[in-house]
Formats: C-alpha cells, structure tokens, sequence
C-alpha cells in the first residue's frame, strides 16, 4: 500500500470508483430482470449468483468480481490521494480487504437458496466473505475518518463517513418494522455506496486540480 501510483494512474483509479457503485446496482437490475420469480423485497443479493442460477455468471463476473476490482483500485488511490500519517494505511487497507472480499465473493457462489446450512465449501467460504465485507464495509470509513479530518481537501466529507455507515450499521443490526430482510440488505448498501461515491468524486476532483497547478508550474517555468 505504501508504493506510489502516479497522479495520472490515481486519476484513472478516481474514475474507477466512480463507475464502481454504478457497476453493482446495475448488475443487480440486470441479473434480475432475467429472472421473473425473483423478488428484491425477499431475496438476498447474492441470490443472483448461487450455483444453478439463471445468468448468475453475469452478477458474479459483471456485478462482485468487476465491483470488487475496482474498489481495490480506489483503495489504492485513495491511498495516494489523502494526506499521510504514521498509521494511516489501515483505513486504506481494510477497503482493499473488502474489495478483495467481494472478487472471492465471485468464485465461491453460494447454494440454491443461500441458507449458510449445506457443508459445501462454497457455501462456508460465501458466507465468510461475506461476513468480512459487512464488517470492512462499516469500519473502513470510521477508520478513513481521522485522515479524512486532518487533510483540508477532503475534511468536508467527514461527517458523511462517520453518518452513512452507522445508518448501515443499525439497519444491518436492528429489525425495522414494515422493512423486509431484502430491502434491508439494499438499503445497507446503499449506504456503503454512497459514502464510495462521495470519497471516489472527491478523488477525482483532487487530483484534477493537481494537475492543474502541475500545469501551471509547468507554463510558468517555460516562460
């Protein structure tokens, strides 16, 4: 984590994670639509890709192992991207684990149902990544938090890093009345890709302005 990417290969991973909260939600409605006795109010996600599954080859290629690689690359980028400090590479480097965790999540698919119950070593290893992702998901960003605080271009969105997985948290903790286990499970990500979205845009922003002023040296020392 500590080996340095270029402002141009931090852009490029910028963008990435951009499309990543895009890449999810997207393979999830597709993946879906395909199958007609599917229900979001009642189903888990990872439903889409259990073994047997009608295009569940779309959800886990196009859905957990594309979503997971590019989280991977916002996590390096972000590591770049973010002012440093003794210990700071933590936060980064439990963001990779998650991303790493939903690559796995691609090639160990759980059984018809997604029950945890059968001793299928798939199903043990899904259910153990999955259980890696919910716990990276709520604490990379409360990590990130004290990082974030203490670099000027990115203390603003600190608030929304410690608010939006808390949220996810206590939905994924508590039972909400009139919420179904589904819709539940969606809002808990909804929450984790919206403070994704926020961190990657940032990144993006920063390192464009980095290359501006890179620029702006640049045509000054010509001159």
């Amino acid at each position: 984590m500590d080996r340095g990417a270029g402002p141009a290969v931090t852009r490029l991973l910028a963008f990435g994670g951009v499309l990543a909260p895009l890449v999810f939600p997207g393979a999830i409605i597709v993946t879906a639509a395909g199958r007609p006795e599917y229900h979001h109010a009642t189903q888990a996600i990872s439903e889409l890709g259990e073994v047997g599954a009608r295009n569940a080859a779309l959800m886990n290629y196009g859905g957990f192992l594309l979503y997971g690689l590019l989280i991977v690359g916002l996590a390096i980028g972000l590591h770049q991207g973010i002012r440093r400090g003794s210990g700071d590479w933590l936060g980064p480097l439990l963001f990779l684990m998650y991303g790493v965790a939903y690559m796995g999540v691609a090639f160990a698919p759980c059984n018809a149902g997604c029950t945890g119950t059968p001793q299928a070593t798939s199903e043990q290893v899904h259910f153990l990544l999955s259980r890696v992702i919910i716990l990276t998901a709520v604490a990379t960003p409360l990590v990130l938090f004290p990082r974030l605080a203490k670099d000027p271009a990115w203390a603003s969105l600190s608030p929304l890093v410690v608010v939006l997985p808390t949220i996810a948290y206590l939905l994924f903790l508590l039972p909400v009345p009139g919420l179904t286990s589904g819709w539940q499970q969606r809002l808990f990500v909804g929450c984790t890709l919206g403070w994704i979205l926020a961190l990657a845009i940032r990144l993006v922003r920063v390192t464009g302005k980095g290359r501006s002023v890179s620029r702006g040296l640049l045509d000054n020392h010509l001159d």
